[in-house]
Formats: C-alpha cells, sequence, structure tokens
C-alpha cells in the first residue's frame, strides 16, 4: 500500500459526492481501470464526448476508478470496449464484446453530434 492507496481511501469528499451523484442520478456503476494502460482523464474525455455523465472520480496506485448513471452503464460499457479501453472486472453486458468486436479495434462509434444529417 503506497500513498496513493491511503489517500483513497480517506478521500471522503470524492466518495460522498459520488454517493450523491449516484442518488441524483438514480444509482450508479463504477468503472475500475489498470493506469498503465489508460488514464482516468482520457476514459472521462472519451465518455463525455457521448454525453455520458461522469463523476465519483478516484485514483489508487494500480486503477483510475469513475462512476457512471446506472442507466448509461451498458452504452458506457461498450463505447469503451469500442475504443479499445477494457475496464478492470467482469462485463456487465458480455454481449457488448461481442458488439465491440464486430468493428475494426480502437474504433470508438461516432457520436451523436458527429453525425451527418441524414435528412439532406
Amino acid at each position: 500500500m503506497n500513498a496513493l492507496d491511503i489517500l483513497d481511501m480517506v478521500n471522503v469528499i470524492d466518495r460522498l459526492s459520488g454517493l450523491l451523484l449516484g442518488i441524483y442520478h438514480g444509482g450508479a456503476h463504477t468503472f475500475r481501470f489498470d493506469r498503465t494502460a489508460t488514464t482516468g482523464a482520457d476514459v472521462e474525455r472519451l465518455l463525455r464526448r457521448y454525453r455520458i455523465a461522469v463523476f465519483g472520480r478516484r485514483i489508487t496506485d494500480r486503477y483510475a476508478l469513475l462512476s457512471v448513471p446506472s442507466r448509461q452503464a451498458r452504452w458506457a460499457e461498450y463505447v469503451l470496449l469500442r475504443a479499445g479501453i477494457v475496464p478492470d472486472g467482469p462485463l456487465l453486458d458480455a454481449r457488448n464484446a461481442a458488439w465491440a468486436g464486430r468493428h475494426a479495434h480502437g474504433q470508438a462509434p461516432p457520436a451523436w453530434r458527429d453525425r451527418r444529417d441524414r435528412r439532406l
């Protein structure tokens, strides 16, 4: 256990705000990522591009953790897998891995704001 692990244990502010925002959003799911593979900031930037709310950010010596609303968790997992970011732990929906596997590795789906207007 190092300093980041100890600081995470006493990180009352982020834990409390994550709990309150989880209640506000009607529940939350926390994703955990190996910090040697990706940063929490990169993951958050990707999810925000898809208008997925991110809160409850924390880091430990080895992991970055962040929470998303429960209603957006499966979509967030799919977006992450499509981008080549694999959360640590079991998947919420095993079908996401199969669906993401149908596309080029590391190619995230287009965000709605990036799509062309199809009415033209």
